[in-house]
């Protein structure tokens, strides 16, 4: 899964300090070090997280994050998470000339993944395979966090587009790339989005509303004449 966090303010001691406290993970090499130097100027962050594999689509996200205009040069990507094609990863961001601008922090106690999702304004699931469910995103959308997912599998029947969120072609790096540009560029419009997502989810993916539909189930399997009405 991938998340993108943009918390886009004037960087600021204040705002140091709540890095420390709700950064993804602490320590000499991580935490506020993305933040040196941006004093007075504007910073967008963000974060990626999940079991770092092809069919994730981590790499789409990489080109994506090298195709935006140079307008959006202070964005920046954060990487929790670990798995088989970490070094690739790694080896991409450094080709594409975005090394500096990519910080892969490992894996994530629950905890600490929760604070990077919890700070997350858009969240991106770029799959390229047919995702079975989409937990990731039905996740983000409770919490109100836009997303932006690929059209794979169980993502694109998730997602009403412009509505509870936004679809890219799997696998297309530019599409990702323009779409993340529009959604950065006007921030203010994710509102209605953020809204309509968390509504869709408690309703369609409450606890209640799981137990309704299994008790349906259970009465319509004991009693096939229900099936038939």
């Amino acid at each position: 899964m991938v998340i993108v966090a943009d918390n886009v303010a004037p960087a600021s001691g204040e705002d140091e300090a709540r890095a420390g406290r709700d950064g993804c993970r602490q320590g000499p090499e991580r935490g506020l070090d993305v933040l040196r130097g941006l004093r007075g100027r504007q910073e967008v962050r963000r974060a990626v997280a999940g079991r770092l594999v092809p069919e994730k689509g981590t790499h789409v996200l990489l080109e994506a994050l090298a195709l935006l205009p140079p307008s959006l040069a202070q964005v920046r990507l954060r990487i929790a998470g670990d798995g088989p094609d970490r070094a690739n990863l790694e080896s991409l961001a450094r080709n594409l000339g975005i090394g500096g601008r990519v910080e892969f922090l490992g894996h994530l106690s629950r905890e600490e993944m929760e604070r990077c999702l919890t700070g997350a304004t858009v969240q991106v699931v770029p799959s390229i395979w047919a995702e079975p469910f989409g937990l990731v995103a039905i996740e983000a959308m409770a919490r109100g966090t836009p997303v932006v997912v690929s059209g794979a599998g169980a993502l694109r029947e998730l997602v009403e587009e412009g509505r509870t969120g936004y679809l890219v072609p799997p696998g297309d790096a530019r599409a990702l790339a323009g779409r993340l540009a529009e959604v950065l560029a006007h921030p203010d419009g994710l509102a209605s989005v953020r809204r309509e997502a968390r509504r869709v989810v408690s309703e369609a993916f409450s606890i209640e509303h799981a137990v309704d539909r299994f008790l349906d189930l259970y009465e319509r399997v004991l009693n096939p004449a229900v099936a038939t009405r």
